[in-house]
């Protein structure tokens, strides 16, 4: 067996589009658009190889809804 580390994010966080994979992180209270490389995948989640640090919040639910700087509330 071999292990394997990495920050993975829930499946539902990252969006395809013709540009490739992103995310949308929170900063400052509002959604900045994230250019992600995405490595191993399960049914729920998704590793993030490079474009996001560990501890990032990004946005899962209604996340498709959004554009770059729009304003977003948390949940908790």
């Amino acid at each position: 067996l071999h292990a394997h580390a990495g920050l993975t994010v829930a499946r539902g966080a990252v969006l395809f589009d013709r540009r490739g994979p992103y995310v949308f992180r929170v900063e400052g209270g509002r959604a900045r658009r994230i250019e992600v490389v995405v490595g191993l995948e399960s049914d729920s989640w998704i590793e993030i190889r490079s474009g996001l640090a560990a501890g990032d919040k990004v946005v899962v639910v209604g996340n498709y809804e959004l554009t770059d700087g729009m304003p977003v509330r948390e949940g908790r």
